[in-house]
């Protein structure tokens, strides 16, 4: 996942509009390919040391809702620092350049993960089929894909316009900090939910 989104990220740092497309592909196969597989390693071994699940799903939020934050305050300070035009984000991506291959290397060189020898590999296409087969079985989950679904086409739209749009109010690119500012301050009410969320989950719990 993050060798294809340095790819994508190279791509994207030229001006053609099909290396731009092509980015954009790599970008997206990145993030496809890295959902959830450090998150899975990190919740199996946080419960093998005999953590509690709703905990260990507190804490990552709360950690990805912090760097999100501060992730977001220096991509829009970043922006401030490139050229008017085509070269306007070429600061921002060199710096996600040197951060993608950083993450590469601690990812080869700190985080190990036993391979059991007698663990079944199992194909994409009956990992399809126990998949569809596990929601026939489920209505449950058959209403929480549907709403994953409608929240991920609710997110793209946003992220689609809110920021173009509110670009065009600023009076120059060098205001740009704003929209790092606003997407800073959306990832910290994230962390509110999260906390919220996890009393919720304790008022809730079944006693006995």
């Amino acid at each position: 996942g993050l060798a294809f989104s340095l790819v994508g990220t190279i791509c994207i740092l030229f001006d053609a509009l099909f290396l731009l497309g092509l980015g954009f592909l790599f970008t997206g196969l990145g993030r496809a390919f890295g959902s959830g597989s450090l998150d899975a390693k990190y919740i199996e071994d946080g419960q093998r040391n005999g953590n509690k699940l709703e905990d260990l799903v507190y804490a990552l939020e709360i950690n990805s809702g912090i760097s999100l934050s501060l992730g977001a305050l220096i991509g829009g300070w970043l922006l401030t620092l490139g050229k008017e035009g085509s070269s306007l984000t070429q600061p921002l991506l060199l710096v996600r350049m040197v951060l993608l291959v950083g993450s590469m290397l601690i990812v080869i060189f700190s985080i190990r993960e036993e391979v059991s020898q007698d663990v079944k590999r199992i194909s994409y296409k009956e990992q399809f089929r126990l998949f569809f087969s596990t929601l026939r079985s489920s209505p449950f989950l058959v209403l929480y894909c549907v709403s994953v679904l409608f929240q991920g086409m609710l997110l793209a739209s946003l992220e689609s316009y809110w920021q173009p749009y509110l670009k065009a109010l600023l009076l120059d690119d060098s205001m740009l900090w704003v929209l790092g500012m606003t997407t800073a301050i959306i990832f910290s009410i994230s962390i509110l939910g999260s906390v919220f969320g996890k009393k919720l989950v304790r008022y809730k719990r079944p006693v006995g």
